[in-house]
């Protein structure tokens, strides 16, 4: 599997009456196509010599045929997600896919760890499995392969939740957001939105102008990963001006906050502002993540419910929000809030 048989080809296109035939000889059998026009079958064509490896598939051309296939059959975000996943754990997108083998996955899975979080690496390592397996079914790859991959693991400790800022911390982290999106840097005004809002990166990142509502007062998240994170955000003033100031001169359907990423910013683009603004504040480093966390814990401290919070971050449960975003201290905080006001403690 995944290498070319001796005798595989594709013969055409020529004119077979009023229409072009192509003439696929595969797996000891032959095939008759006909096309209305040559370009039809000249595409054809193309995808029959990369099933048939006559032509090197590139890890690329993979992860971009695997895209379409992820489009017809899941929603837009968990797509994009996944493609960005595959993007950055495949450094060198020229190889050709059959080349690929256990010991560049492995080489992989260190270069990434040493980069990045071990539960993003074990996110991303997950994400590639699948996809080779997509491979091996298009017989892009071996079987052999895809029997080792049981086989390659995630060194490191795992972490439950990431680093969140504290209040005091918070503050100086939004007077220097402020300052940065003041003197008209998109990147600040972006790494305000998971500290004030507690949207995901890509949430902000994926939106469009007409998710931008009433005046900027109100961000809409559609085709989210669940049901649950289908929902209407209240925009805070301090962030207002500057997201109407974004929309300006753009369609309807134009991104919000535009890129050179098909269209768009990739969610490094914000972790790295997200650090920018760390440094500039004089505050621990975070993740467009770890400021999600913050502000759902800064919720709960001042006694909101965590299922409040879990519907506000577009989660389905509350268990999660626990687990990962609450942080436990502003838990016992609010317990403590409300023994006081029923005694009466000021």
């Amino acid at each position: 599997m995944g290498r070319q048989r001796a005798k595989d080809r594709v013969i055409g296109p020529y004119l077979h009456g009023k229409k072009y035939r192509v003439i696929v000889l595969a797996y000891g059998q032959k095939h008759y196509q006909h096309f209305e026009t040559e370009r039809e079958a000249s595409d054809f064509i193309k995808c029959a010599r990369r099933e048939l490896f006559l032509d090197a598939t590139t890890i690329q051309q993979a992860i971009e045929e695997y895209e379409l296939f992820m489009r017809s059959k899941c929603k837009p975000l968990t797509a994009r997600s996944t493609i960005d996943f595959l993007s950055r754990f495949f450094d060198d997108k020229t190889l050709s896919i059959n080349n690929v083998d256990k010991k560049i996955i492995e080489k992989n899975v260190l270069i990434r760890s040493a980069k990045v979080a071990t539960d993003t690496v074990a996110s991303e390592l997950r994400t590639s499995k699948t996809f080779l397996r997509w491979c091996a079914y298009r017989g892009w790859v071996s079987r052999g392969l895809i029997a080792q991959l049981g086989e390659i693991k995630v060194v490191g400790r795992r972490s439950k939740g990431k680093k969140q800022l504290t209040i005091d911390e918070s503050r100086k982290y939004l007077k220097a957001a402020i300052e940065g999106a003041n003197a008209g840097e998109i990147g600040c005004v972006v790494a305000m939105c998971p500290l004030l809002l507690g949207i995901r990166s890509r949430e902000i990142l994926d939106r469009q102008i007409r998710d931008l509502d009433d005046d900027g007062k109100v961000l809409w998240i559609r085709d989210a990963k669940t049901d649950a994170g289908n929902r209407r955000i209240l925009i805070p003033d301090v962030l207002k001006h500057h997201l109407i100031k974004l929309s300006i001169g753009k369609t309807s359907e134009d991104y919000l906050i535009p890129g050179r990423y098909r269209g768009r910013r990739a969610t490094t683009w914000l972790n790295k502002w997200v650090g920018i603004v760390c440094a500039r504040a004089g505050v621990v480093r975070v993740c467009a993540h770890g400021l999600r966390g913050t502000h759902a814990t800064l919720a709960t401290s001042i006694g909101v419910s965590s299922r409040v919070v879990a519907e506000s971050l577009g989660h389905v449960s509350d268990t999660i929000t626990h687990e990962h975003y609450i942080k436990r201290d502003s838990k016992i905080n609010s317990a403590q809030q409300a023994t006081w006001s029923v005694i009466n403690v000021n």
